[in-house]
């Protein structure tokens, strides 16, 4: 339940504060506010900051043929929500495993465990890096802020099916918290 209630906190003060940042303190917002900094990505319109001006001009003059990074704030952000679904999977095939006579659930309730934390992960990068992409004007038209709203749903039916376990009525929770989870994911991909 505090989970629920971190996350929820999160998202909310998280949508609060990038709807209040204006666009002339972006920039400088960011350089300071995030340690992540050099994670952070780029704005949609093509608009490139001083330092990534500097950093492009760097790499063109030597000539060296483009090499993707391995990490990036968008692929930290992707591969830990694929890897709460992925989690909630195992955990759906692992049902068999948990002991009902024990407290311990077994490999199903770590797996169920894992899904959590990496859908929370997964919703706590996605604010952090995508922030300006939420735009509480333009409703539930936008695909982003179905994303925002979809995935974070689905967090939190992990997070209650986790909560609710060992009773036999988590498992609802757990479904819906995946099925909302690979909906919100496939709304942006």
């Amino acid at each position: 339940m505090r989970i629920c209630l971190l996350i929820m906190l999160s998202l909310v003060y998280g949508v609060v504060w990038a709807q209040g940042v204006s666009q002339s303190t972006e920039s400088r917002v960011m350089a300071m506010a995030s340690p992540l900094t050099g994670l952070q990505l780029a704005s949609a319109d093509g608009v490139m900051s001083e330092s990534e001006k500097s950093v492009s001009a760097q790499s063109t003059n030597q000539s060296e043929p483009y090499k993707s990074r391995w990490f990036t704030a968008n692929k930290i952000h992707k591969y830990l929500g694929l890897g709460s679904i992925g989690a909630a999977g195992l955990t759906l095939l692992t049902i068999d495993s948990a002991d009902e006579d024990s407290k311990d659930g077994g490999i199903h309730e770590t797996f169920a465990r894992t899904a959590t934390a990496l859908g929370g992960a997964a919703v706590l990068t996605g604010l952090i890096f995508h922030w300006d992409d939420f735009k509480l004007s333009n409703g539930l038209s936008d695909p982003d802020n179905l994303h925002l709203l979809l995935t974070t749903l689905g967090t939190l039916g992990y997070a209650k099916a986790v909560d609710q376990a060992p009773n036999d009525s988590h498992s609802g929770y757990g479904s819906l918290g995946a099925a909302s989870m690979i909906l919100g994911i496939k709304m942006v991909w």
